[in-house]
């Protein structure tokens, strides 16, 4: 394939991202399974037999996973480690405080996300000090003059604005949960991938 035809010539939504200081999603659940993971006393290969892996890099590259809680994990795994699911509820309900003071922060948004085709998103700039009410009314400006799929001001791992053609904008809130579903612990997602392009 020629190099240069390979090349994207546009932002695909990656970067630059809104920022809201000093918060970080699940900031103490984060801490405290990490914290069991590395304190457990148990091999890498103890661990991957105890949760049925028979291959050791295989579970290590899912545990990076599971300690960063980037998706639902197998309760069978929090036992290995020793992670106390009551104390992991009490651990939840500090991230939900912290998450709730920071949604409750106005937000004055640097960037929106724009949807041009399926997977593929674009960015533009916004005046210094726009406030998410303007934002939104150029969210739905662009969607109305230019036909665009949908825009998007997206707080990573806090919430998301969505406009799209003829409905009303769209909140998405990315407040941290805990529900044991089966044989697994959910705790929501932090959004961390909304308004990018997953391109294979």
């Amino acid at each position: 394939m020629d190099t240069q035809q390979s090349k994207i010539p546009f932002n695909l939504g990656q970067e630059p991202l809104n920022h809201v200081d000093g918060f970080v999603w699940g900031r103490e659940l984060k801490r405290y399974v990490r914290f069991c993971s590395d304190h457990c006393g148990r091999s890498p290969r103890d661990l991957a037999g105890f949760c049925g892996y028979k291959k050791v890099d295989k579970f290590q590259r899912r545990r990076l996973i599971w300690n960063a809680v980037q998706q639902p994990v197998p309760v069978m795994y929090f036992r290995s480690i020793g992670v106390d699911l009551n104390l992991l509820g009490a651990v939840v309900e500090l991230d939900q405080r912290e998450y709730d003071a920071a949604v409750a922060i106005p937000l004055d948004p640097d960037y929106v996300t724009i949807r041009v085709l399926p997977s593929a998103y674009i960015q533009r700039k916004l005046c210094r000090d726009t406030c998410e009410g303007e934002a939104i009314m150029y969210m739905q400006y662009l969607v109305r003059k230019h036909n665009y799929l949908a825009c998007c001001i997206h707080w990573p791992n806090l919430k998301s604005i969505w406009v799209r053609f003829g409905v009303e904008p769209t909140y998405h809130y990315y407040r941290p949960i805990l529900v044991v579903r089966g044989q697994m612990v959910d705790f929501g997602s932090d959004g961390s991938l909304v308004g990018t392009a997953r391109l294979r």
